[in-house]
């Protein structure tokens, strides 16, 4: 299953014409568009809405490890518009975390991105600018592996070409124009979704390196801790939703031990 994440009607057009999709009548919360394996929702501009479009998807269609890709128009300071990128960081610049998106192979060059709760008038040096992609990332993780999330982007401002001058038409136009370029990216992506079978370590081990740079040592540490949390507790369910509370990979590992000994020392019942 591939899940589409995009903010505005004109940029979700192109996609919906591209992968065939119809309309579902029954979601009410956000526009959502379906094939048998393809689903689009349009979120509406920012990082908020963004982030609870891909939790009402997610909702809508409990594939587990389904492919997820954030597509949408971005600024940048000289690329020129119309290029297409994907994201080989994505940087919340309201709260200064950072996710890094495992990087699969593909044609499109990849580029950090930030996203801000404002246009940017001052670009970055060779950063992308959106408003929407951070809150996407930080919940599709929760419902797929960091190889399966990705973001892709086509520029659509710089300094020669400000934002000002984008209208719905041009929008639409944009992404229309990089559909091949999208649909090639998107093929990989499920190709590689049918290849992986996460096993529950595997998925989390994902997770957290998605959120966090983990040292080799901080890894090895890692995996040891999930192996001990999913042989006493059977599985891993409970620990993605705490993750949003930790800030660093330090916190990340200490966490998972004070877990590991709260089990330990839980009384009998």
């Amino acid at each position: 299953m591939l899940n589409l994440v995009v903010a505005l009607p004109s940029e979700a057009q192109p996609l919906i014409d591209a992968f065939g999709l119809s309309r579902q009548q029954q979601s009410q919360a956000f526009p959502v568009y379906q094939s048998a394996d393809c689903c689009l929702v349009v979120s509406g501009i920012g990082r908020c809405h963004s982030a609870a479009a891909t939790a009402w998807l997610a909702a809508l269609n409990p594939v587990k490890n389904a492919a997820w890709v954030n597509i949408g128009i971005a600024g940048h300071k000289n690329k020129p518009v119309g290029s297409a990128f994907c994201a080989h960081s994505i940087e919340d610049m309201a709260v200064s975390r950072t996710w890094y998106p495992v990087q699969i192979a593909s044609t499109l060059d990849s580029l950090a991105l930030q996203t801000t709760d404002y246009p940017i008038i001052n670009y970055g040096n060779n950063t992308l600018h959106d408003m929407e992609a951070s809150g996407y990332v930080q919940i599709a993780l929760k419902y797929s592996t960091a190889e399966l999330v990705q973001c892709v982007k086509v520029i659509s401002d710089n300094e020669n070409s400000p934002a000002s001058t984008i209208d719905k038409s041009k929008a639409q136009l944009l992404i229309g124009e990089r559909i091949d370029e999208i649909r090639t990216y998107t093929n990989h992506l499920l190709t590689l979704a049918e290849e992986l079978k996460p096993t529950d370590i595997q998925a989390m081990l994902s997770l957290f390196t998605a959120q966090w740079r983990f040292s080799v040592t901080q890894k090895r540490q890692l995996h040891r801790l999930l192996e001990r949390h999913q042989l006493l507790l059977g599985d891993l369910d409970h620990l993605p939703g705490e993750l949003t509370q930790l800030k660093s990979t330090s916190e990340a590992l200490a966490w998972l031990h004070a877990g590991l000994s709260a089990i330990a020392f839980e009384p009998a019942t």
